[in-house]
């Protein structure tokens, strides 16, 4: 079993929970209580959060830091009550959200969403067990729990360096339209950050290699009535059709039909690490 000092410590690494700022009196015993916290002290630690949030009722963060010492403690339904009160004064507040959820699933609470979303991340639940869990019958909360659970995996799948199978859920995630979530604003992120994320011919440049990679594929498919399985085919069939034009330079494409008739091209340019996706719609003679 982990010591207390070393869950605190990994803890707020995990969760990337930020120390408040020194300010007012407020604001340094929380930053007190923190640093007491990670040395082990917790009794301590407690005590100047106590004082800190006597001072400061909406302390958000510092419920958050209290709950993750009485959690040190063992005192699981205190620190409950702690990671609920900061979600009251901040509901977008992802850390306290998480540490709730470690909390629930340590009491072994599994029925709780959030708890599923941390079985997940800590490799307690499956993929496929995880999207199941996110299905409700209330429509509303399907799409939220969906929302949440593509962007959980694709995160999971971006770490694992499948960024093809990430791009997919991020994707989802993006298609379930809950814009007021994070996980939703933090799979957009993921995509501009990652992905080119080009939509056809319609939304790529002419003249740069995007468009002409996406033109060539069409090309393609006039000719033969059907997409080019892979860079290599098409390659010869750019060649053979006109020797003098240039696709680009390419270290890794990868091609895949889609049941809906498109193709999606995966590319890694000029030595770039970034995945992007271009979608060609068939053209037809």
């Amino acid at each position: 079993m982990k010591s207390a000092k070393g869950i605190l410590c990994l803890l707020a690494v995990l969760f990337l929970v930020t120390t408040p700022a020194f300010g007012d009196a407020a604001d340094e015993l929380c930053n007190r209580g923190f640093a007491k916290a990670t040395k082990g002290d917790l009794d301590d630690a407690i005590a100047d959060f106590n004082k800190a949030i006597e001072l400061k009722p909406v302390f958000g963060s510092c419920y958050i830091f209290r709950g993750m010492a009485k959690r040190g403690k063992n005192d699981l339904d205190g620190a409950l009550a702690d990671f609920t009160k900061a979600i009251e004064i901040k509901p977008s507040s992802a850390e306290a959200y998480a540490n709730r959820a470690y909390v629930r699933q340590m009491k072994g609470d599994w029925d709780d969403w959030p708890a599923k979303i941390s079985g997940f991340l800590t490799g307690q639940l499956t993929e496929p067990d995880f999207f199941k869990a996110a299905e409700n019958a209330d429509k509303k909360k399907d799409r939220e729990q969906h929302c949440e659970a593509y962007f959980y995996a694709g995160s999971k799948r971006l770490i694992e360096n499948d960024k093809i199978t990430a791009t997919n859920y991020f994707k989802k995630s993006l298609a379930t339209d809950v814009k007021t979530f994070s996980e939703y604003q933090s799979a957009a992120a993921e995509l501009k950050l990652h992905h080119l994320n080009l939509q056809g011919v319609s939304n790529a440049s002419p003249g740069n290699s995007a468009f002409m990679l996406c033109d060539c594929c069409n090309a393609f498919h006039r000719q033969y009535q059907r997409w080019p399985k892979d860079y290599a085919e098409l390659s010869g069939f750019v060649q053979k059709s006109d020797g003098k034009l240039k696709l680009g330079h390419y270290d890794q494409v990868k091609f895949t039909s889609l049941p809906d008739g498109t193709l999606e091209i995966w590319q890694v340019s000029g030595g770039a690490t970034s995945v992007g996706t271009l979608k060609a719609s068939p053209t037809k003679k």
